[in-house]
């Protein structure tokens, strides 16, 4: 059971062979047929055949057979001329996506533990012809950040419950939350519903804490190194004391900063313990604990922030790395190949193209993941075509985290002058006719040309005017 459809999830059949006494075989073949015996793909050699095969769903011609049960047969001849065939098996062919849906009641809640409305139910269903793998069901923050995860193998449950607890097993903070309902097959096909939206309010009065930016890098780049803890206290005429807590994924102590009386409005925090040594990557939570005059505490509802030193991955490539922009439709334009990966949102991508004394002439640029194939007419920024010579690209990106990373700049040369071409024959008139007198004739060619040559060729017709051929 697989799905040729394109996505990276079982988009080919594995079939995997064991066969004993394999020194005495002589060939082997591998086929696919319809249930009706039509022959559709075939595998074979000589001597034994390989641990496995693969199978991408395309028949004889390349085409993707149609969804629907296929099968397959082994057969291996030995050298005393014997076939022997294993018996036939069914393969299922399905690209067919789940059904999903889910609801949520009621969109607006308070888990505050009052017995009213403490709770969301999320109700969902998915179905599918071949069955289902698994379910994922994600509640993100206005960032885009999960903050609670449900999900399991099979069909999913019929109603999931949430607490308003994050997966620090700790309360959100009040505000609106999305969530999505994701299911896979069997076959690797996958399916996710529309973005619903629930909110949180639980009207408590407590302190609050904002950290700006969510994420970022600790890097020393000077691009958001730091982060900005804005902290608005509840009463802070009543305050003793008060704590903060940067709490790791595990929810031990990374950091405290503390003091006596109120809080203060801003704190920085640089991604560092006490001791001054760097934090590794990963999610934190920011935690303020207050205590009054009487004894009482409060502590605010966690913030997440995200710490990221890992920059982009990049990758950038010109096909061809040599261009001719004059009309003659070869080789007028070329295309950028390029691949931008990171694990969060890209901030901004740029491709350059560089003269030979490093002064960009041509930019490509955006937010989020670059198109995989930018064509370019080897114009500059203005759309003038670009004089002949040696020029360089280069790919950058920076994530959200303000984490950047380049490409080694590739090299690409523009030649729009035509190879300078000379030839000669000596003698221009001679007889091949073995007589040792002339019966050759030496052709003399010349190329000069800026750049390394392609290819050549020397075409030798006859003359229509009845001069010697040349």
């Amino acid at each position: 059971l697989f799905s040729p459809n394109g996505d990276g999830v079982k988009d080919r059949a594995v079939f995997r062979i064991q066969v004993g006494a394999q020194e005495n075989l002589v060939q082997w073949t591998y086929e696919i047929t319809s249930v009706e015996g039509k022959l559709l793909a075939t595998f074979t050699g000589p001597g034994a055949p390989p641990p496995t095969l693969e199978w991408d769903g395309k028949d004889l011609t390349g085409r993707l057979v149609p969804d629907g049960a296929y099968r397959y047969g082994f057969s291996v001849v030995t050298k005393a001329g014997v076939q022997s065939r294993a018996p036939t098996q069914e393969i299922i062919v399905d690209r067919v996506k789940p059904e999903v849906a889910v609801s949520v009641s009621p969109e607006l809640f308070s888990p505050n533990g009052d017995g009213v409305k403490d709770e969301a139910v999320f109700k969902s269903s998915a179905s599918d012809a071949t069955g289902l793998h698994s379910w994922v069901l994600e509640i993100k923050d206005k960032d885009g950040l999960v903050v609670k995860h449900f999900g399991a193998e099979g069909v999913p449950s019929a109603a999931v419950v949430w607490d308003g607890r994050g997966s620090f097993e700790t309360d959100v903070p009040d505000g609106a939350y999305t969530f999505q309902l994701t299911a896979q097959d069997i076959a690797g096909n996958s399916a996710s519903t529309i973005v619903g939206t629930v909110s949180i309010n639980r009207l408590a009065l407590v302190s609050e804490v904002q950290a700006s930016p969510r994420i970022f890098s600790p890097n020393v780049d000077g691009v958001k190194d730091e982060v900005v803890i804005s902290i608005r206290s509840a009463s802070p005429d009543t305050v003793e004391s008060w704590v903060l807590q940067i709490l790791n994924r595990n929810g031990k102590p990374a950091q405290e900063f503390s003091g006596r009386g109120p809080a203060p409005l801003r704190l920085v925090w640089t991604g560092k313990t006490e001791a001054g040594s760097p934090l590794p990557d990963g999610p934190y939570q920011l935690v303020l604990v207050e205590t009054d005059r009487a004894g009482n505490r409060a502590r605010s509802s966690p913030q997440v922030c995200e710490l990221d030193n890992t920059p982009p991955s990049v990758e950038a490539r010109l096909e061809p790395v040599g261009l001719s922009p004059n009309g003659d439709g070869v080789q007028d334009e070329g295309v950028f190949l390029v691949k931008v990966g990171d694990e969060h949102t890209i901030e901004l991508w740029s491709l350059q193209v560089f003269n030979d004394v490093g002064v960009s002439v041509r930019r490509s640029q955006g937010t989020g993941l670059p198109t995989g194939r930018i064509a370019w007419k080897a114009d500059d920024d203005g759309g003038r075509t670009l004089l002949d010579g040696n020029y360089a690209y280069a790919l950058t990106a920076r994530d959200v985290a303000g984490n950047a990373a380049a490409t080694p700049r590739g090299a690409v040369r523009i030649d729009q002058t035509p190879p300078a071409v000379t030839l000669s024959a000596s003698p221009a008139l001679f007889s091949p006719n073995g007589d040792g007198i002339l019966d050759t004739a030496t052709l003399q060619a010349g190329v000069e040309d800026a750049g390394p040559l392609q290819i050549w060729e020397l075409t030798i017709r006859p003359d229509a005017a009845g001069l010697p051929a040349v």
